[in-house]
Parts: C-alpha cells; sequence; structure tokens
C-alpha cells in the first residue's frame, strides 16, 4: 500500500482515497436521506 505514495505508482493512492471517501460519502449521504424520509414519514410537518 505505501508503494503508491512513490515510484510510478504515486498516482495510485491519492486516486484510491478519493474513491474511497466518495464511496463512503455517498453512503452516509444515502443514509441520511433515508433518515430524513422515514422521519417525515413517521412525524409529518403541520400542514
Amino acid at each position: 500500500m505505501l508503494t503508491g505514495w512513490l515510484g510510478e505508482g504515486g498516482a495510485y493512492f491519492p486516486e484510491a482515497a478519493a474513491r474511497f471517501f466518495d464511496m463512503a460519502a455517498g453512503a452516509s449521504f444515502q443514509a441520511n436521506r433515508n433518515a430524513r424520509i422515514e422521519r417525515l414519514r413517521l412525524f409529518p410537518p403541520p400542514f
């Protein structure tokens, strides 16, 4: 994994990290969205 920091594979680590963070952010965004929809279903706004 550390070889990604140096040598020809220098571009590998940032790219993999960016993909991982995109995936994590997407997953948490989806979870937040689902929780918000569920909350609206359980407690609809008073209008």
